[in-house]
This record gives structure tokens, sequence and C-alpha cells, in this order.
């Protein structure tokens, strides 16, 4: 169902519970897709400093880049899934051999 990101299963949460997600601030598409990755995902901000393209300045030119990165928050499993959740125990269903 996910590949390992937090935004990988906001697709399964929106068809499951669509207007708590758009009441919540997770539209459909890109930008709400974003923004729960800055919510309950995990993101890094690599900032890449160069000297050398500002000649005429003593300040130095950044880029900025935010990429998610695997994980998610536990506060996503008690906000949105607890209550689409079902355990199911196989200790029943298997026998140990002789």
């Amino acid at each position: 169902m996910t590949g390992g990101y937090a935004d990988d299963i906001l697709g399964v949460l929106q068809r499951l519970d669509g207007p708590q997600m758009a009441r919540d601030g997770y539209a459909w598409g890109g930008e709400g897709r974003s923004v729960f990755q800055g919510t309950y995902g995990v993101c890094e901000e690599v900032v890449k400093r160069y000297m050398s393209d500002n000649a005429c300045s003593k300040a130095s030119k950044a880029n900025v880049t935010i990429k998610r990165r695997p994980g998610c928050s536990p506060l996503l499993f008690g906000k949105y899934l607890m209550e689409n959740t079902a355990f199911c125990f196989a200790g029943g269903y298997f026998q140990q051999p002789a």
C-alpha cells in the first residue's frame, strides 16, 4: 500500500474519507500531497552555497532544495489509520510441525 513515504498513503486516505481529508487541508493533487508530506513525513532541507557565482558582492548565492525521505510520523496512525485498521492474529491458524 505504501512505498515508505508518508504521502504514498494519502491517496488511499482520500478515497476512504475524502471530506475529512479536505477539511484537514489535504486537497487532491500536488499541493495537498506536499502539505501532507510536510506534516506527517520526513523532509530534508539541502542548502548549497556558492561563493564564486556572486563575485560583485560579499553575499553568497544559496539554492535550497527540500527532499522527501522515507518515514512517517506516529501521529498519522492515531489520527487517520487507527479507525480504519483491523488487527488479525494468526496464532490459531498454524500448527507446529511435530
